[in-house]
């Protein structure tokens, strides 16, 4: 009766934790809220690194619909002058268990982040993580339609003061 009993309750947990997924359909749609931002995009910026170093960038983003709409692979370039000084690649997905955008993403000194990203009431998207050992958060905020596409990054030590970081304004070329 015990064992019973037990996989009774195992049965309904794992009934209720599928009901509670979302289908792959509902996945592609969620990601489909980003496609606008597939394509080649150019444009400029600027980062800062410091108080001091603040660096004008000719920005290219490139991105591509992967696995049957249900990831984005996004890989952005900035230079300064003519020399490559940032590369990076993200992969933006939607995980159904916990109901939330995923980004990881991976840049060419070898850092890697996982991030979590939601849509904003006015339409934006925002992502963002907490750095280790509680140095901090940052968190960029994309504004994008067919042919625009302007994200800019913050960081703030404490959660409460945020300082601009990062830009960029981009016109799709393709």
């Amino acid at each position: 009766m015990k064992l019973t009993l037990k996989i009774l309750a195992v049965l309904l947990t794992l009934g209720a934790q599928l009901k509670a997924q979302e289908s792959p359909m509902a996945v592609k749609t969620k990601i489909d809220k980003l496609s606008s931002l597939v394509g080649t995009w150019e444009g400029t910026g600027w980062y800062q690194q410091g108080p001091d170093k603040r660096y004008e960038i000719r920005q290219t983003e490139n991105v591509e619909s992967k696995l049957n709409g249900t990831l984005l692979l996004v890989e952005g370039r900035g230079f300064v002058n003519d020399s490559l000084a940032f590369n990076a690649m993200a992969f933006f997905s939607y995980n159904p268990y916990k109901k939330q955008y995923v980004i990881e993403s991976h840049l060419m000194d070898g850092k890697a982040t996982v991030a979590t990203g939601s849509f904003r009431e006015n339409g934006s998207f925002e992502w963002g993580f907490t750095f280790p050992n509680n140095q901090g958060q940052i968190r960029y905020i994309i504004t994008f339609d067919e042919n625009n596409w302007h994200e800019s990054g913050e960081y703030s030590r404490d959660g409460n003061q945020w300082f601009k970081t990062f830009e960029m304004n981009l016109t799709k070329k393709d």
